[in-house]
């Protein structure tokens, strides 16, 4: 099995290579390939036990969202996604399996 990386562009994750909406959204939204949940990681720190660790950069993604997005709701909603669904992973490990592009996104895109 061949191991692959791609991004999925979840709000939170990352603005990537080409700063991805911060047109749109602005600035504020972290650092360029850590975005809001890069910089929490860096302001919590490593040296707390695993639980003590998730809380702490939990709570700290939930506050910036509430912040940078307190009137943008769909983007709020979006990086609380990371925050709740996904439990602030950094880098979650997933199966795939890879399909042909389906015509519906091919027309659109």
């Amino acid at each position: 099995m061949q191991l692959r990386f791609f991004s999925i562009l979840i709000p939170g994750g990352s603005t990537g290579l080409f700063n991805g909406c911060s047109n749109i959204l602005g600035d504020n939204l972290g650092s360029q390939y850590g975005d809001l949940m890069g910089d929490c990681v860096g302001e919590v720190g490593y040296n707390y036990i695993e639980e003590v660790l998730y809380i702490r950069r939990k709570e700290c993604l939930k506050k910036k969202c509430s912040e940078v997005f307190a009137n943008i709701t769909e983007a709020k909603e979006g990086y609380l996604f990371l925050a709740n669904f996904l439990e602030v992973a950094t880098d979650p490990i997933h199966n795939y399996k890879e399909i042909e592009c389906p015509k519906v996104l091919k027309d659109r895109y």
